[in-house]
């Protein structure tokens, strides 16, 4: 690389597409004895108005959800915090980011610092992880 070149900073993205699948829509539901948890699937109407709708499992995350605000900046809800931290999961440090969780890459190809903070949990030796 020529050692004049202007290294390029990363531009995060402003935006994400975000909105229902078209013929579909998000529904949830919570197995037995844990209300708290929504388990996301996709409904999908037929074209027969005699057939059942069909449900698949939904793995798009909130985007597809209708009623979903994504904040880019402050990163996905997290949905699971509570529910981590009553297992007993310690609240830990965070570890350098080390060239290789970025693919090697440097300069106009690394991937931009994700400016949401966030509690990362650890198990205990011998904690069930």
């Amino acid at each position: 690389m020529n050692k004049h070149a202007k290294i390029k900073t990363p531009i995060a993205p402003k935006s994400v597409t975000t909105g229902p699948i078209a013929g579909s829509h998000k529904v949830y539901a919570a197995p037995k004895g844990y209300q708290d948890l929504r388990v996301p699937f996709r409904q999908v109407d037929l074209s027969d108005p005699l057939e059942p709708p069909v449900r698949v499992y939904d793995a798009s995350g909130p985007y597809t959800d209708a009623n979903a605000r994504i904040d880019l900046a402050a990163g996905l809800e997290p949905l699971r915090e509570s529910w981590i931290a009553r297992r007993g999961y310690a609240a830990i440090p965070g570890r350098a980011v080390k060239p290789e969780d970025n693919g090697n890459v440097a300069g106009e190809r690394l991937a931009p610092h994700c400016p949401a903070e966030r509690t990362l949990r650890g198990a205990a030796p011998g904690q069930l992880a």
